[in-house]
C-alpha cells in the first residue's frame, strides 16, 4: 500500500474489522430495503387495520427498545463476531416467518425475530467502530458506515417497487424476502472476519452504567427521544399516505420524508423534494454516534450505546400508536404534529449541550 491510499484509509477510517461489519450491514440492507418500506401495505394486504398497523409500528419501537442493552450486553461478552453472526441468524429466522405468514398477526412474531440484527447489532457496530478507531478518526467511520447503511435505502425501494408493480404485492414482497436471505448468505463469511478483543466488566450492571453516562450525554438522549418522536409518529403510516391519499403509485415512492413535507407533496415532484428535506436531517447523524462512542468506557462501550437506544426507544414505543390515532381523525395531523415535536428536539439539542461537547467530550 502507499503513503497515499494509506493516508486515504486512515482518512476514511476504514479497517478490517469497521469493514467486515459496514460490509455485512450494507448487503443485509440491499435486501431488507426491497420490502421493509412496503411492510405497511403488506399488512393492509393480510388484512391489518390503521390501528393494527399503528401498533406494529409501536411494536417495532417497542422490540427496539427492548433488544439494545442485551445485544450490547452479548457483545461485550460474547465477543463482537459472535454476537452478529447471532442477531443475523435469529433476523433470518424472522424473513422466513415473514415469507410464509398466512395473516398480519404472524408478522408480529417474525418482526420479533427480524430487529435481532436491526437492534441487538447496532451496540456491536457501534462498539466495533469505537474499538477499532482512534477518536479522531470515529465520526470519519460513522460517516461511511452511514453511507453504506444508506445507499440500500436509496436504491433498493426502487426496485422493490418495481418488482411490486410487475409480480404484485404479495409476490414481489416475498421475492424481496427471499434476495434478503440469499444476501445474508454472502454476509456471513464477511463476519468471520472481525477480530476485536475486549474485556468487559462483568462486575456493571444495568445501574452502573447508566450511573456513568456523562451529562452531556444525557442531554443528548433528551434531545434525541424528541427527534425519534417525530419520526416514529409519522414514519410508518408515509407510504399509506402517499399512496392512499395523494395517489402517487408503489413505484414512485421511496423512503421516510420529512413529514411535515410529506403533507404538502400533492405530486411527484413535490414528493422528490420532501425527499431532499428529509435527507438533511442525516448530515449530523455521524457526529452524533461519535459522541456516544467516545462518552462510552472501553469495557463497557457496547452496554453503554445499548442503554442509550434502551431508554431512547422506549420512550418513543406510543408514537406509532398515537400517530395511528391522530391518523384516524385526519391523515394530515400526525405528520404536522411530528414536525412540531421534531423542530421541538432540535431547539433542545442546540439549547443545552455545550460546543465544547458537540465534538468531543
Amino acid at each position: 500500500m502507499t503513503s497515499a491510499s494509506r493516508r486515504l484509509t486512515n482518512f476514511l477510517g476504514v479497517e478490517r474489522n469497521v469493514t467486515a461489519a459496514s460490509g455485512a450491514v450494507f448487503l443485509v440492507g440491499l435486501g431488507e430495503e426491497l420490502w421493509k418500506k412496503f411492510l405497511p401495505k403488506y399488512l393492509e394486504l393480510l388484512g391489518a387495520s390503521a390501528t393494527g398497523i399503528g401498533l406494529f409500528g409501536t411494536a417495532e419501537d417497542f422490540f427496539d427498545a427492548l433488544y439494545q442493552y442485551p445485544g450490547g450486553w452479548m457483545a461485550d461478552h460474547w465477543g463482537r463476531r459472535r454476537a452478529f453472526l447471532a442477531f443475523l441468524a435469529a433476523a433470518s429466522t424472522g424473513y422466513l416467518i415473514y415469507f410464509f405468514s398466512p395473516s398480519w398477526p404472524y408478522l408480529f412474531l417474525g418482526l420479533a425475530f427480524t430487529m435481532a440484527w436491526q437492534s441487538m447489532a447496532s451496540p456491536a457496530i457501534f462498539a466495533t467502530i469505537g474499538d477499532a478507531l482512534s477518536k479522531e478518526r470515529r465520526a470519519m467511520g460513522f460517516t461511511v458506515q452511514s453511507i453504506l447503511k444508506r445507499i440500500p435505502m436509496v436504491f433498493s425501494p426502487l426496485v422493490g417497487g418495481a418488482m411490486i408493480a410487475a409480480f404484485g404485492l404479495r409476490t414481489g414482497i416475498r421475492a424481496g424476502l427471499a434476495i434478503t436471505l440469499v444476501f445474508v448468505g454472502i454476509a456471513v463469511p464477511l463476519l468471520f472476519l472481525i477480530n476485536l478483543r475486549v474485556a468487559p466488566k462483568d462486575s456493571v450492571k444495568l445501574r452502573g452504567v447508566w450511573n456513568a453516562f456523562h451529562p452531556t450525554l444525557k442531554r443528548l438522549l433528551v434531545s434525541d427521544i424528541a427527534i425519534r418522536t417525530c419520526e416514529g409518529m409519522a414514519d410508518i403510516f408515509t407510504v399509506l399516505y402517499v399512496t392512499n391519499v395523494t395517489s402517487i403509485t408503489i413505484p414512485e415512492y421511496c423512503f421516510a420524508l420529512f413529514p411535515v413535507a410529506v403533507v404538502f407533496a400533492n405530486s411527484f415532484a413535490w414528493l422528490v423534494g420532501a425527499f431532499v428535506i428529509g435527507g438533511l436531517r442525516e448530515i449530523g447523524e455521524p457526529s452524533r454516534k461519535a459522541m456516544i462512542v467516545d462518552f462510552a468506557d472501553a469495557q463497557t462501550r457496547a452496554r453503554t450505546v445499548g442503554l442509550y437506544y434502551l431508554v431512547r426507544s422506549l420512550s418513543i414505543t406510543p408514537a406509532s400508536a398515537i400517530g395511528g390515532l391522530l391518523w384516524g381523525i385526519r391523515p394530515q395531523i400526525p405528520f404536522l404534529g411530528a414536525g412540531l415535536i421534531g423542530i421541538v428536539g432540535t431547539f433542545l439539542f442546540a439549547a443545552t449541550v455545550d460546543d465544547k461537547h458537540a465534538g468531543r467530550p
